[in-house]
C-alpha cells in the first residue's frame, strides 16, 4: 500500500473540497478508492469519511476542538512526496483544517501551505535517523 495522509475540514467544506479535489486533474470514481490522476501523478481519494472510526480520542479531541463534531475526513493515497506537495498547493489554498500525516502528528493546513512551495522538500513522513 502507498502512503496515505487525511485531510479533515468542517463539514460545511467538505463538498468544496472534494468537489476541489475532483476538479484538479482526471478523476475516476471507483467502488473502494476513487482515482486522481494529475501532473503523471496518481493518487487513491477515499472521501467516504470511514477513516474518522480509526483515530484515537485524544485526536478526535483535537479534530473536534478544530474543526467541529462532524469533521469530513478525504483519504488521499499518494505515490511520492512531490506528488503530493503539488497536490495539496493547488487543492488547500484557502482551506482551513488539519492534515494528518499517519505519523503522528495532525497539523493545521495554515502550517503546511506555506511549507508546499515549488523546490521545497516538506514530507508528511518523518525523517529517518
Amino acid at each position: 500500500m502507498r502512503p496515505t495522509v487525511v485531510l479533515l475540514v468542517s463539514s460545511d467544506r467538505g463538498a468544496a473540497l472534494h468537489q476541489r479535489i475532483r476538479a484538479s486533474g482526471s478523476y475516476i470514481p471507483a467502488d473502494f478508492m476513487d482515482r486522481l490522476e494529475r501532473d503523471g501523478c496518481r493518487f487513491g481519494i477515499d472521501a467516504s469519511g470511514s477513516v474518522i472510526d480509526e483515530f484515537e480520542d485524544d485526536e478526535l479531541s483535537v479534530i473536534r476542538a478544530a474543526l467541529g463534531a462532524d469533521a469530513v475526513a478525504v483519504t488521499v493515497e499518494y505515490p511520492d512526496d512531490a506528488c503530493l506537495r503539488r497536490l495539496l498547493l493547488e487543492i488547500l489554498d484557502g482551506f482551513d483544517g488539519l492534515l494528518d500525516t499517519n505519523h503522528g502528528a495532525l497539523l493545521p493546513f495554515s502550517e503546511v501551505f506555506p511549507q508546499l512551495a515549488p523546490g521545497s522538500s516538506w514530507s508528511p513522513t518523518p525523517p529517518t535517523p
